[in-house]
């Protein structure tokens, strides 16, 4: 018998929580409220209760194939439409599954249109185009001081250029020229959240236009949105899409996000089956794969090298460990390479650094999600259109299911559930690995399940093979005295996690490192 839902733990204070859920670094706030009161809790607001999921079982219970109790309101998902979309208001009807059929019907047609060339074994093929733009960039660089946000940043943008629409969309891999996209997206998304998240700020951006900081939002939104437009026009006046489709097949080999993209965008809607997919739904889909193949990626490489220029031991590994592969510039190294989708299994230290690393600075803490039914969840009956935070950022922070959560210790992901109940943990008690008895069920940076990220074997390709450019070529110190505190302090979550300000690093070739 399922428990009342008025008895679930609550943290009642209504204006405090109002400011924590409106708040740029909210995500943080709520790892807090988990620590406290565990793996599932309510927080009250005027006008508003969420339920936030942060135990292992649970969030896999909600995110499970055959869990059909929640949906995925476009509403959650405002910031998102405001960044894709090109009409006014932002529609992205792509995102608007709910429990629409039609809605579920396009969703689904266009994930099993890009389902194969986002698979494990289509990715390698991107691999080079990676490796190739992040030398560009790296080899410009030199003994300075560098935002490393925006470094990653043109790395990651040039890429998805060439991988995704087969062009050098960005044109952002010269470093002595502005890069006039990757400073709008950043603007865009400050503003965009806001006006997802206040009223205030929306009221400031519709009565204030030509307020400083409304401006800057409303220039860069164009921007962003004029970026799109090139990019659609590039693609319409390329080759038809059935005979490159029809060529990947014949090849044999997997279609690339190219091929795919090409062939997805005329496909018939199943509501409509006379209806090819509309300009405006083709541009918000090219914005959602700039915003999405790229932003989360990026954040996850950039806190994961500020995490190892906090710890020299850890990086004094990593090092150790591309000068074996050859893939360092070091005096040790007489003939470095590029990182190739062959490394992957042959850095295990590296691996098991990006994996603490998206656990300590999660890139997208949370989805959203919201009760199509009244359903029960953890003992308790939870109504029809409640508000659900699946918290993985707080399933990662939690002490409840990991010893010394806020410690970045790479070294815990050698251990093994054996050894942490040897030195007195029980089932379910916080070990360092994770409290679930599927280890890998304490850890989900991609989120699981059916609307797991479709892109996490590129993005975990991506985030490894940038890591390794940076990293083969140059050690890293921060000037400010970075700590894992101080970054999960200034963090902000829009789309994904970024900071507030400049995360600066030291680069000090390797050669002259020594």
């Amino acid at each position: 018998m399922a428990k009342p839902f008025s008895e679930m733990p609550t943290s009642e204070c209504l204006l405090s929580n109002a400011l924590k859920l409106t708040s740029l670094d909210f995500h943080r706030k709520v790892y807090a409220m988990a620590e406290t009161y565990g793996g599932i809790f309510k927080i009250k607001a005027p006008g508003k209760t969420v339920v936030v999921v942060t135990d292992p079982a649970l969030l896999a219970q909600l995110t499970a194939q055959e869990f059909t109790g929640v949906s995925k309101p476009a509403d959650l998902y405002e910031t998102f439409a405001i960044l894709c979309s090109t009409t006014t208001p932002p529609t992205y009807p792509l995102l608007a599954l709910g429990n629409e059929n039609d809605g579920q019907a396009r969703w689904r047609t266009i994930r099993d249109g890009f389902a194969p060339a986002f698979a494990a074994n289509a990715v390698p093929q991107y691999v080079p185009i990676l490796a190739e733009e992040a030398g560009k960039v790296m080899r410009q660089v030199g003994a300075q001081t560098l935002d490393i946000f925006e470094l990653v940043g043109r790395i990651s943008l040039s890429a998805t250029g060439h991988i995704m629409f087969g062009y050098d969309a960005f044109k952002c891999t010269d470093l002595d020229q502005p890069c006039d996209f990757l400073r709008d997206i950043i603007t865009a998304r400050k503003g965009a959240v806001g006006a997802a998240r206040s009223l205030l700020v929306k009221l400031q951006q519709q009565f204030c236009p030509f307020a400083h900081d409304v401006q800057d939002y409303n220039d860069s939104l164009k921007g962003v949105r004029k970026k799109y437009e090139e990019i659609y026009a590039e693609m319409e006046g390329a080759a038809a899409a059935a005979p490159v489709a029809a060529a990947a097949a014949a090849a044999g080999g997997p279609p690339t996000i190219l091929q795919a993209f090409q062939s997805t965008r005329d496909y018939k809607y199943p509501d409509c089956p006379g209806s090819k997919m509309s300009k405006e739904d083709t541009v918000a889909l090219i914005g959602n794969l700039v915003v999405a193949g790229t932003l989360p990626a990026a954040t996850a490489a950039v806190y994961t090298l500020c995490l190892i220029a906090t710890s020299p031991e850890v990086q004094a590994k990593v090092h150790a460990e591309l000068d074996a592969a050859g893939l360092s510039s070091s005096s040790s190294s007489s003939s470095p390479r590029e990182f190739a989708a062959s490394d992957v299994g042959h850095l295990p230290y590296l691996e098991k650094v990006i994996k603490e690393a998206m656990r300590v600075n999660s890139a997208v803490p949370q989805v959203n999600r919201a009760t199509a039914a009244d359903i029960e969840l953890g003992g308790y009956a939870v109504p029809q259109g409640t508000l659900l935070f699946l918290s993985m950022g707080g399933m990662h922070a939690s002490p409840h299911n990991f010893l010394e959560p806020h410690r970045f210790y790479p070294e815990r992901w050698a251990l093994q559930q054996a050894g942490d109940a040897a030195a007195g943990n029980g089932a379910g008690a916080a070990t360092w690995t994770g409290n679930s008895s599927d280890l890998a069920g304490s850890y989900a940076p991609f989120s699981s399940g059916i609307r797991a990220c479709l892109g996490q074997h590129w993005a975990r390709l991506a985030i490894m093979g940038t890591v390794a450019s940076v990293l083969g070529r140059f050690k890293l110190a921060s000037p400010r005295s970075m700590t894992v505190e101080s970054l999960a302090a200034g963090e902000t979550f829009s789309v994904s996690v970024y900071p507030r300000a400049p995360l600066l690093l030291t680069f000090t070739p390797r050669a002259a490192a020594g």
